[in-house]
């Protein structure tokens, strides 16, 4: 699979420790940045539209839930909203279930299959 770098200066976007600002009132960590998952599945569309690719695979684990946009139900409605549009990309989150630890011990032993 060939990667891609997409290059966008999103700084005064974002707010607290990923973006080196006090965080905004609405924050629910010090690390928020608000619509980042969906910022990057939307720039990550774009690309592979172009690459001519059909799935988004995204690496969200169980413990993301904690932010909105790390839960299940974001992105299945974002496979729902890219399903619907030119392409008919689907996004795919195969450790949506499992922790951290988890993954990388199922990987560490050849056990997962992506």
């Amino acid at each position: 699979m060939p990667q891609r770098e997409i290059r966008i200066d999103c700084s005064r976007l974002g707010s607290g420790d990923l973006a080196g600002t006090d965080p905004i009132s609405l924050s629910p960590s010090s690390e928020w940045w608000p619509f980042r998952n969906q910022l990057l599945i939307t720039l990550a569309a774009m690309q592979a539209i172009q690459d001519g690719a059909s799935v988004l695979l995204m690496g969200a684990v169980k413990t993301d839930s904690f932010h909105c946009d790390g839960m299940k139900v974001f992105f299945e409605e974002m496979d729902r909203l890219l399903r619907l549009q030119e392409g008919g990309l689907s996004v795919d989150v195969p450790a949506i279930d499992m922790t951290s630890a988890e993954l990388v011990r199922k990987i560490w032993c050849g056990s997962i299959d992506f």
